[in-house]
């Protein structure tokens, strides 16, 4: 599995934008194989309790985000690209948003997810 695992991040890796710095690659690298941290909510596209202990034999991809920060399309395009060519072989991906409360943000984070394609598990948490 720890194969499989370097080899999806090696190509997600081919495939990001090159800012001039390996920083972030290096990371990514040296997080392949280690446990996810505790992570449990409700998964907002399904109403389903979600805890990435259930996931356990997958390879994880964590996408934390700020909500108003966004999501450009690149980064989109990149993540539903993952999810359709490694799906089939255990990889599967968990958006976390984070941001204050604000009436209404849930909503439009299901919105935002749907438009867009992105059919994978998304939690939200709030930042106080």
């Amino acid at each position: 599995m720890y194969d499989e695992a370097y080899e999806v991040a090696l190509e997600a890796l081919e495939q990001m934008p090159y800012d001039g710095d390996l920083t972030g690659a290096k990371h990514i690298c040296s997080l392949v194989s280690k446990k996810a941290p505790a992570l449990r909510g409700t998964d907002l596209l399904t109403g389903e309790s979600f805890d990435i202990s259930d996931m356990k034999g997958h390879i994880v991809i964590l996408d934390f985000r700020h909500y108003l920060e966004g999501i450009s399309c690149d980064e989109i395009k990149f993540l539903r690209d993952i999810k359709q060519k490694w799906h089939d072989t255990g990889v599967r991906i968990v958006s976390v948003t984070v941001s204050l409360e604000e009436p209404g943000i849930q909503e439009g984070i299901v919105a935002g997810f749907k438009a867009n394609g992105m059919n994978w598990t998304s939690l939200y948490r709030e930042r106080s």
